[in-house]
């Protein structure tokens, strides 16, 4: 059993983000590449909001 606290803050899914959950499984990957493939294809992280979608310059609370 593999236990993670590792990854990119932004792709983390939200139990591992809350501390329910740190043992690494497919779940995990399925929410980071569906967090990539949104950005790939709309060019903004999906939980931004709306006025700092195209901006580069924000803060990881705001994020939160």
């Amino acid at each position: 059993k593999e236990k993670t606290n590792a990854g990119t803050f932004k792709y983390m899914a939200p139990e591992v983000l809350n501390g329910d959950v740190n043992l690494a499984n497919p779940a995990m990957d399925l929410w980071a590449l569906g967090m990539m493939m949104f950005q790939m294809l709309y060019g903004f992280h999906p939980f931004l909001p709306t006025k700092l979608r195209y901006s580069k310059d924000y803060d990881l609370k705001e994020l939160i």
